[in-house]
């Protein structure tokens, strides 16, 4: 048991600060922090929005498929499918050596 406020939050932290990404609201943020020798710690905002759990499911998929029929680029590009690849299994390699993973 620890007292703590529900949170639907998943925290990332690494070398030069964290993210947290609430994934599983209507409205979702992606807050970035950092420390900052002036001010201590610094939070920006890096994304807000509304979506609902379709995209995150199978939003991608049906925009890929939807970009090859219409000859244009997916709204997710090949960078960012990569980054998001290394955090998935940067996350798996970590949970199964119990132990914090360079990514």
């Amino acid at each position: 048991m620890m007292a703590a406020a529900e949170s639907l939050t998943w925290n990332v932290t690494g070398e030069d600060g964290s993210l947290d990404l609430q994934m599983t609201k209507e409205k979702k943020r992606i807050v970035h922090h950092a420390a900052s020798s002036e001010t201590g710690l610094v939070s920006e905002v890096f994304w807000e929005g509304e979506e609902s759990n379709d995209a995150i499911s199978y939003g991608p998929l049906t925009d890929f498929a939807a970009a090859i029929l219409e000859g244009r680029a997916p709204a997710t590009t090949l960078e960012q499918t990569l980054v998001v690849q290394k955090m998935t299994d940067g996350l798996y390699a970590s949970a199964g050596s119990e132990n914090a993973v360079d990514i």
